[in-house]
């Protein structure tokens, strides 16, 4: 059976021009959220098929009252999206329990009063081997030191 790629055929806009699916998801990521979100409203209020399969994709009941909740969350320990209505497993969530501190050896040659703090979101980002978790004596570059369930509540409220 032969395979056809239909991703990067053409889409019309409403001046009867072509718009590659390449081109419309460049368009997408340069958005901003709240540009993004503004849409994708607007489409589920203009167009009913839209709505439900934005439904589908975005919510499910749960709890006694059967309500509709979010049906993505953000993992409070490994900061990973997850899908809340799906199996749980004991080993999906790899994360450290542990604080990030900074690893005096490493920086043995940075002088704060000279260089400024070594404990920065700067220095995190560009020297990860340059601190230890406290869990585990790993670097900053080492995967989680625990597994478990994801845990809720890790995904900060959206801002309006």
């Amino acid at each position: 059976m032969e395979v056809i790629d239909l991703t990067n055929l053409p889409i019309s806009d409403d001046e009867g021009g072509a718009v590659s699916r390449e081109e419309l998801e460049n368009a997408v990521d340069d958005m901003t959220d709240a540009r993004l979100r503004k849409i994708v409203i607007r489409l589920a209020d203009r167009i009913p098929a839209f709505r439900s399969a934005l439904v589908k994709e975005a919510m499910v009941v749960s709890g006694k009252k059967r309500k509709a909740v979010p049906r993505w969350d953000v993992c409070a320990n490994c900061k990973e999206e997850y899908d809340i209505s799906g199996e749980r497993d004991d080993e999906e969530c790899c994360y450290h329990s542990g604080d990030l501190d900074a690893d005096e050896d490493y920086f043995a040659d940075h002088g704060e009063d000279c260089h400024g703090p070594m404990d920065t979101k700067e220095n995190r980002a560009q020297f990860p081997q340059g601190f230890i978790w406290d869990c585990c004596d790993e670097n900053a570059l080492s995967e989680g030191c625990e597994t478990g369930q994801h845990v809720s509540g890790g995904k900060p409220k959206k801002r309006r």
